[in-house]
């Protein structure tokens, strides 16, 4: 059930607080920056909008809370996580007020608006998007660094139903690089920088299959990705063409 953005604000005070210092202190360990950031202006963050996030890594939805919350100075935003986590109740106050809603995993077609779950969660979509909210999630089915992985074509739902309604869609790309030429892990604190980046996309006139494939190449270039689209014969290709891994985010 998704609240109202009217609801959603300052429902734990000190989990607000716990949260903005969390997204302040990833900020600092990481070097967030939001590559141009002057892109949503105070008339573009009235609009509704549904975001298609590269997922990289854990971080990457700590990093999302500092863009949105404390750079774009958006709260009214949905992420979807998986709901087991909102179980642990001071976990959930904190998940709560970063903006996100519990999703279970999908055993099913996920987003398929041909089940009666799909399409309750797409009235629900459209609800809270003319309210003018903005609703985040990760089409992708793989967390990995190292490529983009397969987006399954139901998963491209929530972009072309809010795109039939008139609401402005973009891909999202993070970029983790780090400050030092050694074989590490890119999310080490201090030694790494993130970059968050931004495309507007418009899936109408498409089929499920041509969009699901153009956010991956679009994904793939804001990430910093672009062996992704190597030859099948490259382990760049072969990484993102194994079988799907499901990630503890949302509907991925």
């Amino acid at each position: 059930m998704m609240d109202s953005p009217e609801s959603q604000v300052a429902m734990h005070p000190k989990a607000r607080l716990v949260v903005n210092a969390i997204s302040n202190l990833v900020k600092w360990a990481y070097g967030v920056k939001l590559q141009d950031a002057d892109y949503f202006d105070d008339e573009q963050k009235k609009k509704p909008a549904v975001f298609a996030v590269k997922h990289q890594h854990m971080v990457d939805f700590v990093a999302s809370i500092y863009v949105f919350r404390q750079f774009i100075k958006k709260e009214q935003i949905q992420i979807p996580v998986k709901e087991g986590l909102f179980k642990i109740k001071p976990l959930a106050a904190l998940l709560e007020e970063s903006g996100a809603v519990p999703m279970r995993r999908p055993t099913d077609e996920g987003y398929s608006t041909d089940m009666r779950s799909g399409r309750k969660a797409k009235d629900e979509l459209l609800k809270y998007l003319k309210e003018g909210g903005w609703y985040a999630y990760c089409p992708e089915g793989t967390r990995n660094w190292k490529a983009v992985g397969t987006i399954p074509k139901s998963y491209v739902l929530p972009m072309v139903v809010a795109a039939r309604a008139g609401v402005e869609i973009y891909v999202v790309g993070i970029e983790y690089e780090t400050r030092i030429p050694l074989p590490i892990s890119p999310w080490i604190p201090f030694l790494t920088t993130v970059t968050v980046r931004f495309e507007r996309y418009n899936p109408l006139g498409k089929t499920l299959e041509q969009a699901a494939h153009e956010v991956e190449e679009v994904m793939a270039r804001l990430s910093g990705l672009e062996c992704r689209l190597e030859t099948e014969a490259s382990p760049a290709a072969a990484r993102a063409q194994a079988p799907a891994k499901r990630s503890t985010s949302g509907y991925n």
